[in-house]
């Protein structure tokens, strides 16, 4: 109990007393208004599936999808920055969710709904080499193993969506600059699923962003495709959705 005590607090540090992300190329510290117009961009890399997990079979032993592939998102954040000549931060933090499931631990049964927590990870831009950024995801995923920060963020944010909207906007504002951009990665069907008498080749999904996050990246596996979603404004949107693609190739 003590041990889980103190990874709260720390959790809570996080959350509201971690120090803001820097501005930079992708974080302009810009509020976006409601009527602010934001793009979507989607791709379909080449890489799939089976190749990822080829890969992985060349890492470290516990290498997971999840770390290659956020790996990747940085590579591709990396990679934007240096094609704008912009100043590559030694720091960027990324608000990554993860669905946490609604599972009831007396009666066994499954509640269903939107069950979602977030955790905070250093996206490793600054590394240059591919595997020294995959490895740098696989020891931060690694170290949060049975972390509770995926159900105080679920409680924070439930806790927050019942406040006045005033008070609520502004606790999301001090923990919105602790990031510069959110990011979601989701295992979908790996069997193609029909729409009538037609095949689904592909799918993505997106979550709109706000505030002072301007940059969401989705990342969806389907039918051993890897398909990625970015949304933001136009051009850069169209530059990650690209870069990202390159990066997962």
């Amino acid at each position: 109990y003590t041990h889980l005590l103190v990874r709260s607090l720390g959790c809570l540090k996080t959350v509201f007393l971690q120090r803001n992300d820097p501005q930079s190329a992708i974080k302009t510290g810009k509020v976006q208004a409601m009527v602010t117009p934001r793009k979507v961009h989607w791709v379909r890399t080449s890489a799939s599936v089976d190749d990822i997990k080829d890969m992985r079979k060349m890492l470290p032993e516990g290498t997971s999808i999840n770390d290659i592939l956020l790996a990747c998102a940085a590579g591709a954040l990396r990679r934007y920055l240096q094609g704008r000549g912009a100043v590559i931060p030694s720091e960027m933090n990324a608000g990554v969710w993860v669905s946490i499931q609604g599972l009831d631990l007396n009666t066994g049964k499954i509640e269903f709904g939107n069950h979602i927590g977030m955790v905070y990870v250093k996206l490793p831009v600054h590394l240059e080499d591919t595997r020294e950024r995959i490895r740098n995801m696989h020891e931060q995923l690694d170290e949060m193993k049975g972390s509770p920060m995926p159900f105080m963020t679920h409680y924070i944010l439930k806790l927050v969506g019942r406040l006045p909207y005033d008070i609520a906007r502004a606790i999301w504002r001090i923990s919105a600059g602790k990031i510069t951009l959110s990011m979601s990665n989701v295992p979908g069907p790996q069997s193609p699923l029909m729409f009538g008498p037609c095949e689904i080749d592909g799918m993505a999904f997106v979550v709109p962003t706000s505030g002072t996050i301007h940059e969401m990246i989705c990342i969806l596996s389907y039918n051993n495709k890897v398909c990625a979603c970015v949304r933001g404004s136009l051009s850069l949107s169209l530059s990650l959705s690209l870069s990202l693609s390159l990066s997962l190739s």
